[in-house]
């Protein structure tokens, strides 16, 4: 079932491309195959842009974000096509490596006896340059054809992205817009989950339209759509589960004379004001450590509230997800227009559109 890679380069223009004969990305594809490989191997493999000779799609495949190899895209149709492999093909496989939806277990077992290199959406890869030594076998898809990955169908929605983990990577990315064409393992650090995680989620990302493959590398989609998500989900996923208590104070501005560098940040309608001057704040929310609750109960002479109780205003404490900013007394923009939304009150409705106006659009 071996295929003569000259006698496809046509058939490959045709099935993957435009009508001008250049070639389409499938970027679905190769985004799978990295990130399958990612998981298996334990390193961190990209596809970044390429002018190598070797690669039929201007893609290549980098691992531990220093090794590169060239890419050379096999659509399911070739996969199909019985043949053989020409000898000038042989001698430049071990120099790139072959991207499909699947190799069949015994086309790749002749691959690898060529010492020709693969990875495939479903995680079977045959890497044997730059260094390493990677072999992945025995991985089938779900289902008897896998075009659906080729023709850019994707199959890889699972919701992640909304999930705890998922909501720290989406919020590490509205913050730095950049970070979205970063390595995963860039992307865990910065939001501090494990590279799997990363790593699923990202696909979950792409599947959901909001992370996008361009010719300027991966950019953000729907940015507005992604905050107003990411804003809906964060108190239930997040924000209440970190719940450090209710507390009251006997002045309504206790948060007048905090100063930022004490290890706790301030929240809703606190923060809207600390950032437009627009709202005058009445319940509050502080975010800091379980550690660090005494030191802001002191400095803002907070108190727990009584059972039966029913104070004029109400301070809620959480824990923050987020590494609290020293020279910053507000929480994040992103947080603090979610905390306001969260508290279906019209005048904070308002406040957070000032805050997505002023800080995040």
């Amino acid at each position: 079932m071996l295929f003569n890679i000259l006698e496809c380069s046509g058939l490959l223009n045709k099935s993957i491309g435009n009508t001008s004969g250049e070639l389409m990305l499938p970027s679905d594809l190769l985004a799978s195959c990295a990130e399958m490989l990612s998981k298996n191997s334990q390193l961190d493999a990209q596809i970044i842009p390429s002018n190598n000779d070797l690669s039929n799609c201007a893609r290549e495949l980098m691992l531990a974000e220093k090794a590169k190899v060239p890419v050379y895209v096999l659509s399911d149709k070739q996969l199909d096509n019985a043949g053989n492999v020409s000898d000038e093909y042989i001698g430049n496989g071990h120099q790139r490596v072959l991207a499909a939806s699947y190799f069949p277990a015994k086309l790749a077992t002749q691959l690898r006896g060529l010492g020709i290199q693969y990875m495939d959406a479903q995680g079977n890869a045959f890497i044997a340059e730059m260094g390493y030594h990677i072999v992945v076998i025995g991985k089938r898809p779900s289902f008897n054809k896998v075009a659906t990955a080729s023709l850019g169908i994707s199959n890889n929605l699972t919701g992640k992205a909304f999930q705890p983990s998922g909501l720290k990577v989406v919020f590490a990315l509205i913050n730095d817009e950049g970070l979205a064409g970063a390595s995963l393992r860039e992307i865990a650090n910065k939001a501090s989950v494990s590279l799997g995680s990363a790593s699923a989620i990202h696909k979950d990302l792409i599947a959901q339209g909001f992370l996008k493959h361009t010719s300027k590398g991966i950019e953000i989609r729907d940015k507005e759509k992604l905050i107003n998500k990411w804003a809906e989900t964060y108190p239930y996923k997040i924000r209440n589960k970190t719940h450090l208590g209710r507390f009251t104070a006997n002045e309504v501005d206790w948060w007048a004379n905090l100063n930022e560098g004490q290890g706790f940040q301030l929240g809703g309608e606190i923060a809207a004001h600390h950032h437009s001057k627009y709202l005058s704040p009445k319940d509050g929310i502080a975010y800091t450590t379980q550690k660090e609750l005494p030191r802001l109960m002191k400095a803002a002479r907070l108190r727990k509230i009584k059972e039966g109780e029913q104070p004029a205003f109400v301070i809620d404490v959480y824990e923050p997800f987020w590494g609290v900013d020293s020279s910053e007394l507000a929480a994040p923009p992103l947080v603090t227009y979610s905390d306001l939304l969260s508290t279906d009150d019209p005048r904070n409705d308002d406040a957070a559109g000032r805050i997505y106006d002023e800080f995040l659009d």
